[in-house]
């Protein structure tokens, strides 16, 4: 069985090929740059800036198990809206602003599933790395690395929800203003 065989090798392929890429000819190179070798280059930058505290690890699984939670909700609240979509087109061919809507939502899912599991994967690492007397500095920098990655992934979804949203205020202002014309 290859990774992307299983559920989460297929996660991280989808999230991936939703990155944004300037152009096509750029292939990988900007969200490996973004989503790779920031996060690496900051969490070694960041390690040998910093003291061992376990306080603050605790403090980040406590925070990150939380984020990963309201994530979990996003992420539900996505598929609610998607289902909803489907149910309203089910007597009728859906239009192509639900088509479209939905594309995006599909996209902000990929993107939010895969936040929540890096999130779920960084509470587990940072509990080993805090449970461990003699923390390896390699720990520490794939540690701080994930942080700097999932903060990268989540102003991603970010800006992919807000965009969403502001697309269907803009949808609805559109319809009211045709319905009104017409009256």
């Amino acid at each position: 069985m290859r990774i992307r065989e299983t559920e989460a090798g297929a996660l991280v392929a989808e999230h991936w090929r939703s990155l944004p890429r300037r152009a096509p000819s750029e292939g990988a190179m900007l969200p490996l740059l973004v989503f790779a070798a920031i996060p690496v280059v900051a969490g070694g930058l960041l390690t040998a800036a910093t003291m061992d505290n376990s306080g603050v690890a605790g403090g980040l699984i406590a925070g990150v198990a939380v984020l990963g939670g309201l994530l979990f909700q996003v992420l539900a609240w996505i598929g609610g809206r998607i289902a909803s979509i489907a149910d309203q087109t089910d007597a009728n061919a859906p239009s192509d602003y639900s088509l479209r809507l939905v594309r995006k939502l599909d996209i902000a899912r990929a993107n939010i599933a895969y936040a929540s599991f890096v999130s779920i994967s960084l509470v587990i690492l940072l509990a080993v790395s805090v449970s461990l007397d003699d923390r390896p500095d390699w720990l520490r920098v794939v540690v701080f690395g994930v942080l700097f990655h999932l903060a990268l992934t989540l102003l991603l979804v970010v800006f992919r929800i807000n965009r969403i949203a502001t697309d269907d205020r803009i949808s609805a202002i559109t319809a009211r203003a045709r319905i009104a014309a017409k009256q």
